[in-house]
């Protein structure tokens, strides 16, 4: 029979009061990084409780911080060859060490950080965050020659070209603090560093800092978000009651809280705690882009999400749950053309043929909630938007939303399958609140 599909965004964490935006992410890495830079003091935990007290993030993280703050060791190493003494901070009881050393000479976390700093992010969501990282792996990829060219010219086009984004100057500023901490590269000169290292060692870098960036954000899921207590469920997903889950979360809060035996497709990872980072599936990427030049290069295709999703081995389950889909319609459809109906011969009753219909129960309906529809999802979500076998409820937030909702579900199925699903009666689109009345 028709199946019920529900497909899940960040907005369905954020609906249960958890801080998985990225903005809550940078935030708490960055009171997290703070506890490596002071000696333990009681006036410096004055300073630090002061600081997190307009965050943006969750009382229960604050809390946690704090807590972390305040039974930190600090360990002093003196250099024989010297009278240079070496801090080291370390918080024994979780994995916020590891936290910091995946970020604290991370360039694409001291870039992304210093872009929200200055509030110079595209937007508010994953997507918008991933969309910074795609601009500067588009921009080296349409101006190098060869692989192992140096990058040098790259770079002082980046950092002096008026006519790029000011945010390019911005990246180079990230590197040049890399190679002033790497003596192979530069040793405090960063012209030689660019003109050192070749367009193949800065993609290898970018893209292993970018594996450890997601590490970091398993941990802050895994060690932080994830215990958070989460109170009460929403009615209206408990209400629908699917027969398949769909999520671009990593968290598993709907197996949690609303059913643990309910297929779920993790299609972007899921995060786990305490594996291994060659075990971490999880996805932060980019998509495909087009090249000014017309060019196009496979040497950063690693940095793509669809090879994230083969490499790290995601599930793909939904695409037999669009097949079945698929076929439990056109068992029907077919019984109509041939004049038979599947269930008039399972109760050896005779129907004219004229008189068959498609029944309701041969439609599948798939439901929407916290996410985006934005059109980088589009390999998956046309599966499940398009057909003409599907009815869509789409979760909004407001009227605002719903607008929002439209235009890119507009993007991902086009302006005539949107019509036709919205004009025939009755309607194959609806919009419903995220909240019960």
């Amino acid at each position: 029979m028709g199946s019920k599909l529900l497909i899940l965004g960040n907005g369905f964490d954020l609906a249960h009061n958890l801080p998985t935006k990225y903005e809550h992410f940078l935030d708490f890495a960055k009171l997290a990084m703070k506890i490596y830079g002071y000696e333990k003091k009681e006036e410096e935990l004055d300073i630090f409780k002061s600081d997190v007290n307009g965050w943006m993030g969750h009382d229960f993280l604050k809390k946690e911080l704090i807590r972390l703050f305040g039974i930190r060791t600090v360990k002093i190493n003196l250099d024989p060859n010297s009278d240079v003494e070496d801090q080291y901070v370390s918080v024994s009881d979780c994995r916020l060490d590891k936290f910091h050393e995946c970020l604290v000479h991370n360039i694409w976390y001291r870039y992304i950080n210093k872009l929200y700093c200055y509030k110079k992010m595209r937007g508010e969501n994953w997507i918008d965050f991933e969309t910074e990282i795609s601009e500067i792996i588009k921009f080296i990829d349409e101006r190098y020659n060869s692989i192992n060219e140096p990058f040098l010219n790259i770079y002082r086009e980046m950092k002096f070209n008026n006519s790029v984004e000011d945010k390019f100057s911005d990246f180079t500023y990230v590197l040049d603090a890399y190679w002033e901490l790497n003596d192979s590269v530069g040793s405090f000169n960063t012209y030689k560093g660019a003109s050192l290292a070749s367009i193949s060692s800065v993609r290898d870098r970018l893209y292993k800092d970018l594996e450890q960036l997601i590490v970091a954000f398993e941990i802050y899921l895994t060690e932080f978000v994830e215990t958070i207590p989460i109170i009460d469920k929403l009615n209206v997903i408990s209400e629908i009651k699917p027969d398949y889950v769909i999520t671009f979360n990593y968290t598993k809060t709907y197996e949690k809280i609303y059913g643990i035996e309910t297929p779920v497709c993790h299609i972007h990872g899921c995060c786990e705690k305490d594996r291994s980072e060659d075990d971490n599936n999880m996805v932060i990427g980019i998509d495909k882009y087009s090249m000014d030049n017309g060019n196009e290069t496979d040497y950063f295709a690693i940095f793509k999400k669809y090879i994230q999703r083969i490499r790290k081995r995601n599930d793909v389950t939904y695409s037999v749950w669009s097949d079945k889909m698929r076929k439990n319609y056109q068992k029907y459809s077919d019984s109509i053309e041939n004049g038979i109906d599947v269930e008039s011969v399972v109760l050896n009753v005779h129907i004219p043929s004229y008189a068959f219909k498609i029944p309701k129960k041969a439609f599948s309906d798939v439901y929407t909630f916290g996410h985006s529809l934005d059109v980088t999802d589009k390999d998956v979500l046309e599966r499940f938007l398009i057909p003409n076998y599907t009815r869509l409820h789409i979760f909004a937030v407001d009227r605002a939303d719903e607008g929002k909702l439209i235009t890119n579900l507009l993007s991902i199925a086009g302006e005539s399958v949107v019509i036709e699903k919205s004009t025939i009666s009755p309607p194959m689109i609806e919009f419903l609140p995220c909240k019960s009345k």
